[in-house]
């Protein structure tokens, strides 16, 4: 297996970068305390290593941008709705149900009272992680008015989509959207089609239908480093989306 020192920090400051006034420098300058090692398997799955916890959630943040940063802007554009300049109906919408989810104060409450000082050392390594990609690789930001991301907006981006993880999505459709297509037999009901115009769950979609469901994964003994066999079971996960 080859590892990949996250903290090589050669060639961060990529040229042409896009107007913004996320100030890249700073992130990789955030970025220097942390020890932390991905390494990629055959199958290009990330293997993280860290000193501690935050360490490792740093390098967890950074392999996922790496993976699918623009996955991560639609997730954390999600939980900061209040405070961004909404660009498209889908994006007015949650906004919308940002201030009714009453996120912000929330994650105020949460973050003063309700989290121990690791935990929120561990979000914010998390986010500094998301942050060192975006400056090391300034052409694949979609929203620079997101960054630098903090800890809090990990946690108003957990507010947010748990509820909707949990079938609010649905129950905002049926009384927002009355007439979006149902069918009882997929999952909970909903035939949720990508049209913004039609479904309020839409921005939670992709594809023009959503399979609702459990599924399993297995890892066979062959594609194994150590020879075990691995189950993932019912873990709810859908396989596309801010979700995933």
């Amino acid at each position: 297996m080859q590892y990949l020192l996250i903290l090589s920090l050669a060639g961060a400051l990529a040229a042409a970068a896009p107007a913004q006034s996320f100030d890249r420098k700073a992130a990789i300058a955030a970025a220097v305390p942390y020890q932390a090692v991905v390494g990629r398997d055959l199958w290009g799955v990330p293997r993280v290593h860290g000193q501690t916890d935050a360490d490792a959630a740093f390098g967890l943040g950074y392999a996922f941008a790496e993976d699918d940063l623009p996955l991560i802007e639609e997730a954390m554009v999600a939980g900061n709705g209040h405070r961004l300049t909404a660009r498209t109906t889908s994006e007015a919408r949650i906004a919308y149900l940002v201030q009714l989810f009453r996120i912000p104060e929330q994650a105020d409450r949460v973050w003063s009272n309700g989290l121990a000082p690791a935990t929120k050392a561990y979000l914010q390594a998390y986010a500094d992680g998301i942050n060192l990609y975006a400056a090391q690789h300034p052409k694949e930001i979609g929203r620079g008015d997101l960054y630098p991301l903090s800890g809090k907006d990990i946690v108003r981006g957990s507010l947010f989509q748990t509820p909707l993880f949990y079938g609010m999505s649905g129950t905002l459709t049926r009384l927002l959207a009355p007439g979006a297509k149902r069918d009882l037999g997929r999952g909970q009901g909903l035939q949720v089609q990508r049209s913004e115009e039609k479904s309020l769950a839409g921005f939670l979609m992709r594809g023009d239908l959503t399979e609702l469901g459990s599924n399993g994964f297995a890892v066979a003994p062959k594609r194994s480093g150590d020879g075990a066999t691995r189950l993932i079971v019912n873990s709810h996960q859908p396989l596309e989306g801010p979700l995933a």
